[in-house]
This record gives structure tokens, C-alpha cells and sequence, in this order.
């Protein structure tokens, strides 16, 4: 018994203690591809410093295409400094790709002078991902809209300023969209029934191929809108349009026009906080008011 224990100990003294590796040594196109992992705020705030290669590679352009402004971070409404970090870093991240930024990624911070700085900034835009941007103006977004003609992603998540008006430049500037998803601020609540975004969406909209409309008003005449609209549609996600009510033929029209549909009683993992934003209006209030 006493042996047998001594056996790992053995091996263990003879092991061989191998030097750590040089990542100064890899190529440059490894390091590249390891960097390019990285969220924004490690690019800026670790990776771009770390040493005089790095930052070498962290000054060509094309590291900057995608700006990730949500791997790894966790940010409350109540932590304005933290925010204000944030969009420093994301401003720098936006100078940094000189005009060559495809996709931008932003969660739970961001005001109109950021939104108009990524508008000035790049046209070349393919992807527009926001969620919780409550302090982003439905003019400031449709500014940005209107100079990405390449756009073809645009997913815009409880954002509470947003105006149907919104998706009307959407169909008249991004012709090329491909993908949307939506959700409102105020999740579909009481009698209140409204079809307006799926009008826009059908009237403008017709190359569309993946759509999601969560937590919405919509109802039947909507959805058959956008069927109509939207000949290219693949896929159409509509959970927690609870005024919905599938008869046989609107399950048979989307079971026969669309290939991968999620119902209205379909769970939803990440559904908005009325409580944490109706705390984010106390904070804004009381900082006005302290103003």
C-alpha cells in the first residue's frame, strides 16, 4: 500500500522541467488569430499593451473590424463610471479601425455621441447588435441607419426609445438586410394590440431572410403581412407574441413558407427586467434633479 503511493512521487522527481513558451516567438499570423479572440476592452486594455509586438499588431486597422463590446462583461445600470469607461474604450476601439469596422456589439451602456461618432466613423457596417441601450435615441439610431447601406444584421433588444418611424428607414436604407431581430422595451401587456412594425417590416423588408419579433402585439393580420411581404423568409421567431392564436391555416401557411418557426408559447431565456429598468429611471431622475 505504502508502495503504490510512492510510485506518483517517483515519476513526479523524474519529470523533466520544460522552460514556459515564448509567445514572442509564434508567428505573426497565430498571434493575430489569438488576439483577434479577445474581447474589445482586453484588446484595448491588456493585449494592446502587454509589449511593443502586440501593440505593433494592434495598430493595423483590420484587428478592429469587429468591436465586442460584450464577451466578459457585466455592466448595471447603476454603475455610470463603469459606462462611461465603456464607451471610452469603445470610442477608441471605432478611431483604432479607421473606417474598416464591419461589426459592432453593445450591451447595457452607450449614448447618442457614441452611436454618431460609429455612424461618422465607418459606412461599411454589416452588423448592428444593441441591447438595453436605453440612453441611444431613435434619431441618434436613425442617423446610423441611414449611412450603412451595407447593413445586412441588425438585432436592437429593449432599447426604450425606440419609434416605429425606426424600422421605416431601415427598409429605405439597408436594402441589403438579411437579418433582424427586435424585442421592446415594454413587453406586450393587457388588450393592446398593434401591427405597426409588422406593416414596415412587410412593406420594406422583402429580403429578408431571418426574423424575430419578440414579446411584441402582434397578431394574425401582421404575421400574414410579413409572410406576404417577406417571400425569402427562412426563419421567423415569435415567442411571447402572446395575441397570436394559431388556427389550422396560419399553422399551414408558416409550416409550408418557413423552415424553422418558434411559437408564442415558447419559452424565452433572457426576457427583459421591468424592476432593473424601472430602477435605471429612478437613477437617471435623481441624477437630474441632483443636476
Amino acid at each position: 500500500m505504502s508502495f503504490s503511493c510512492l510510485i506518483p512521487v517517483t515519476k513526479i522527481e523524474n519529470l523533466e522541467i520544460t522552460p514556459n513558451p515564448n509567445w514572442l516567438e509564434l508567428p505573426r499570423d497565430i498571434t493575430i488569430n489569438i488576439l483577434r479572440r479577445l474581447g474589445t476592452v482586453e484588446l484595448v486594455t491588456s493585449a494592446s499593451v502587454a509589449c511593443p509586438l502586440w501593440w505593433n499588431i494592434c495598430k493595423d486597422p483590420l484587428m478592429w473590424s469587429t468591436i465586442d463590446m460584450i464577451t466578459n462583461i457585466s455592466v448595471s445600470y447603476s454603475d455610470y463610471s463603469y459606462s462611461n469607461r465603456l464607451e471610452k474604450i469603445c470610442h477608441y476601439a471605432v478611431q483604432q479601425s479607421c473606417g474598416h469596422l464591419k461589426d459592432i456589439y453593445i450591451k447595457n451602456f452607450g449614448t447618442d455621441d457614441l452611436l454618431l461618432h460609429i455612424a461618422n466613423s465607418a459606412n461599411q457596417l454589416r452588423c448592428i447588435w444593441l441591447e438595453g441601450c436605453h440612453d441611444i435615441s431613435n434619431e441618434a439610431l436613425k442617423k446610423v441607419v441611414k449611412k450603412q447601406p451595407f447593413l445586412e444584421e441588425l438585432d436592437i433588444c429593449h432599447c426604450s426609445d425606440l419609434r416605429t418611424d425606426f424600422f421605416k428607414y431601415i427598409g429605405k436604407c439597408c436594402p441589403l438586410l438579411k437579418s433582424m431581430r427586435f424585442s421592446p422595451c415594454i413587453e406586450a401587456a393587457g388588450d393592446y394590440k398593434c401591427d405597426d412594425v409588422a406593416f414596415v417590416i412587410a412593406e420594406s423588408m422583402y429580403k429578408l431572410r431571418h426574423l424575430t419579433i419578440l414579446n411584441n402585439q402582434l397578431t394574425k393580420n401582421g404575421l400574414l403581412a410579413v409572410l406576404d411581404g417577406c417571400p425569402l423568409l427562412e426563419s421567423l421567431d415569435i415567442r411571447g407574441c402572446l395575441h397570436l392564436h394559431f388556427d389550422r391555416s396560419l399553422e399551414k401557411r408558416c409550416n409550408t413558407q418557413i423552415k424553422e418557426l418558434r411559437f408564442p408559447t415558447e419559452y424565452i431565456a433572457h426576457k427583459f427586467n421591468f424592476g432593473d429598468y424601472m430602477y435605471y429611471l429612478q437613477l437617471k431622475l435623481t441624477l437630474v434633479i441632483l443636476e
